[in-house]
């Protein structure tokens, strides 16, 4: 962009040759804007400067209701309804281990540990998200009256949860960070898909009657990141 306009946000442009309008998205590390490749950069300019006040209002909230997550000794990290404060123990085992313990997270370094502490908690952290959601899934799917196929954990960019038509549910290793209320309604969102498989009436009906704060917790899921 040529003279691109003064802004308090991080700004970035891509141009697509299949776009036909210019759009812009807004999350906590600044704002895309997305153009056909033949606008100009006198339009992008006055795009930016038209929205200018806007887009700087949704990054300000963006921006606010991140939360970047801290590797280092001391540091105190989101698990469930938790915050939990990282110890370094001075033992040290062949594997290593991390381990919740009231309000601390305690970490037994492997062997050939080099130092990398956010490795280590992010493997801990997939670990309590496998565990953890399939038991919810057990729970829910017993109290519904439903059977499900393999229940997955994995990286998803733009997913909580998902379902698919083989009864197979997979989840977002994130969810672990978030509180209970809100990782037992997206396992019972995704639990409820195996009945109705759109958005209905009958749908959210089904999730009211076993996650009654699925309001709450959907505002929570829009509204609040953790950045890894």
């Amino acid at each position: 962009m040529s003279a691109a306009p003064s802004v308090s946000f991080p700004l970035t442009l891509v141009r697509r040759p299949q776009s036909r309008r210019i759009r812009a998205t807004v999350n906590h590390e600044g704002v895309r804007i997305s153009a056909p490749s033949s606008c100009s950069d006198r339009e992008i300019d006055a795009f930016c400067r038209r929205y200018q006040s806007e887009l700087e209002a949704a990054w300000a909230r963006a921006s606010s209701a991140s939360q970047t997550i801290d590797y280092t000794l001391g540091a105190a990290i989101p698990y469930l309804d938790q915050t939990l404060t990282i110890h370094l123990s001075q033992a040290a085992t062949l594997r290593g281990c991390i381990a919740a313990q009231g309000d601390t997270l305690c970490v037994v370094t492997p062997l050939k540990y080099r130092g990398d502490l956010r490795s280590l908690i992010l493997d801990w952290y997939h670990s309590e998200a496998q565990h953890h959601l399939h038991q919810r899934v057990l729970h829910y799917a017993a109290q519904m009256g439903l059977t499900f196929g393999h229940v997955r954990i994995k990286e998803q960019r733009t997913r909580w949860g998902s379902c698919s038509s083989q009864g197979n549910l997979n989840f977002n290793w994130k969810l672990i960070t978030m509180p209970r209320h809100v990782v037992d309604y997206v396992v019972v969102h995704e639990l409820a898909h195996l009945v109705h498989l759109d958005h209905s009436a009958r749908f959210w009906k089904l999730v009211q009657q076993f996650a009654p704060q699925w309001q709450q917790a959907e505002r929570y899921l829009k509204q609040f990141r953790v950045v890894f």
